[in-house]
């Protein structure tokens, strides 16, 4: 019982979690039309679009829509070291997203430490998701934060149709819709197998 309050306490989280990560959308949208995080600009127009219990509606899929994978953070530290004699300089716009990208490190670090039995559903197991962070510390989440336009990705960016299933579902007033959505996000949490060519499978003939 323990464990189930503790796994719905997390997907709290993450509902949490995507909440912001939508809003970061909508701030960059209302700024300028173009694509974000790997979303095309129709996609992040569309999100813009939404009212915030649409938003809220998109946001309690039972997984993470954002990703901030090992890869991309040890990419993010090698630009920090090639500008490091040129320091960025940022706008007050930049704040929230640095401040987001600093609390998603966090949280992913420590979840890498619990050992959920529900980790790979809302980290994912495609390649580099899920790889836990643990070796960041609070001084390097914080010299990391300010190269999020290197770190943030959305999830599933690959599979635009997806996302749109998504919002489309957000959009409609029918709760039964919104169920449907959420569970038929779900498979795609895990990796998609490649179908063998042809004739793969098969034995030589001597």
């Amino acid at each position: 019982m323990a464990v189930g309050l503790e796994e719905r306490k997390r997907l709290e989280e993450i509902h949490e979690i995507n909440r912001h990560f939508l809003e970061l959308i909508v701030l960059h949208t209302a700024r300028e039309r173009a694509g974000k995080y790997g979303l095309s600009a129709d996609l992040c127009e569309r999100i813009r679009d939404l009212g915030a219990s649409q938003l809220d509606v998109l946001a309690s899929v039972p997984l993470l829509l954002v990703t901030a994978t090992r890869r991309a953070v040890e990419q993010a530290g090698n630009v920090r070291d090639m500008e490091r004699e040129r320091p960025r300089i940022y706008d007050k716009n930049d704040v929230a997203e640095q401040t987001f990208t600093a609390a998603l490190m966090t949280w992913l670090t420590q979840d890498a430490q619990q050992h959920h039995s529900l980790a790979s559903l809302w980290l994912g197991t495609e390649a580099g998701e899920g790889e836990p962070l643990r070796e960041l510390n609070f001084d390097e989440i914080q010299k990391l934060a300010p190269y999020a336009d290197t770190i943030l990705n959305a999830r599933f960016a690959d599979r635009p149709k997806l996302w749109l299933d998504l919002i489309r579902a957000a959009e409609s007033d029918d709760p039964r819709r919104h169920q449907i959505a959420r569970l038929a996000v779900l498979p795609h949490s895990y990796p998609i197998t490649k179908k063998p060519p042809p004739g793969a499978g098969r034995r030589r003939k001597r």
